[in-house]
């Protein structure tokens, strides 16, 4: 079988026109046509894409061995859907319970400040003084839950929200990628 013949063949096998073929060469039809009838052959580079492309090796293309090319296939990562899903969920309900963590933390140390002030208050009125304005404030001063307090709070819902963020990207990038 002459090399012409078995690009026809290999052509036809694959269900591919002449122009179908053309185009993924990069070629004119009449050339594919010409190397069909054995009046011209292809040059290296287009004799090394058909080899690629019907997935056969270049022995069996010019020789016309019978033997399947053991093809080159870029490795595929077959665990890279679930890392995605990991990410996705991971990020979705670790988020998730991160920001729940930080609002009942912070809903806690304002219940907190509030008991402590009343208490605060509640015994300087048993010594007969009733506080005002500023002298509020002043005592409110003492309590132990200063500013610094709510750094827990806050950090734990900003780790949450950016936990969500990377879940979202991930469920957007396995999206795209599927």
């Amino acid at each position: 079988m002459t090399l012409g013949a078995r690009l026809q063949e290999l052509r036809l096998r694959h269900g591919m026109s002449q122009d179908a073929l053309a185009d993924k060469l990069g070629v004119s039809r009449q050339a594919v046509s010409k190397w069909e009838r054995d009046e011209a052959t292809p040059d290296l580079d287009k004799i090394i894409k058909l080899s690629e492309l019907y997935g056969i090796s270049l022995d069996a293309l010019l020789k016309g061995e019978s033997q399947p090319a053991k093809t080159q296939q870029t490795p595929t990562h077959p665990h890279k859907a679930d890392w995605n899903r990991i990410l996705t969920w991971g990020g979705l309900l670790g988020g998730g319970a991160m920001v729940v963590w930080g609002l009942t933390n912070a809903v806690g140390l304002m219940a907190y400040e509030q008991i402590a002030s009343n208490m605060l208050s509640g015994a300087v009125n048993v010594m007969g003084v009733t506080m005002t304005g500023e002298a509020q404030n002043m005592f409110s001063q003492f309590l132990p839950t200063s500013q610094i307090l709510w750094v827990a709070p806050v950090a734990k819902l900003l780790i949450g929200a950016a936990l969500i963020g990377l879940g979202l990207w991930a469920r957007k990038k396995g999206r795209t990628q599927a």
